[in-house]
């Protein structure tokens, strides 16, 4: 038990650090990760995080159902508000290959929460490794493939909570994610 202990801590320990800098192949300079929204007086650098949604069984089988949904709170104290209905998320350092979700935050007993589905056997999410609802998944579009561009949501964006999580293209199958909060005050319609 204590080597799973350990295992899991350094794990976690070492996906926080990766999410942290990179070295670009061709200088070997530091490059930090982050994740900023375009404003008008200039980068705002996102609140980050890092999930790890799948670390206990989740799937619903039938006769027996070992976890139904899961609605994650999260925290929205320090969470950076945008005015605008569609946001530029400028990314740098995390490479082309990232594959980024937009996921809207929903409201639940007062608390916003990140709704964490099961999947059934029969259904055809059951061997994805998508840890979001396809209906809380909001299209982004990305505007280049190099070490740095920019992220846009597809249509604007209603008001309320948002997380902006990335999957490396490193991390083959694995359930981490690395992510970004914010909340939109603007609406769809201004």
């Amino acid at each position: 038990m204590r080597s799973l202990f350990f295992a899991v801590v350094l794990s976690v320990s070492g996906a926080i650090a990766w999410g942290q800098t990179s070295m670009p192949a061709e200088t070997g300079a530091p490059l930090n990760r982050t994740v900023a929204w375009h404003g008008p007086q200039g980068d705002v650098l996102l609140r980050a995080s890092f999930l790890f949604p799948r670390a206990d069984a989740h799937y619903a089988i039938f006769p027996t159902f070992i976890r139904r949904a899961r609605y994650q709170p999260v925290v929205s104290e320090g969470r950076i508000s945008i005015p605008d209905a569609m946001p530029n998320i400028a990314v740098q350092g995390f490479g082309p290959g990232t594959n980024w979700s937009l996921v809207r935050l929903h409201a639940r007993d007062g608390v916003e929460v990140l709704h964490v589905p099961s999947r059934s056997p029969w259904g055809d999410g059951f061997f994805s490794d998508e840890p979001f609802s396809a209906d809380d998944i909001v299209p982004v579009t990305q505007s280049a493939a190099g070490d740095t561009y920019t992220l846009r949501p597809t249509a604007p964006l209603a008001a309320g909570g948002y997380i902006l999580c990335g999957k490396p293209a490193v991390d083959q199958g694995g359930w981490g994610r690395v992510c970004y909060d914010f909340q939109v005050t603007g609406s769809a319609g201004s």
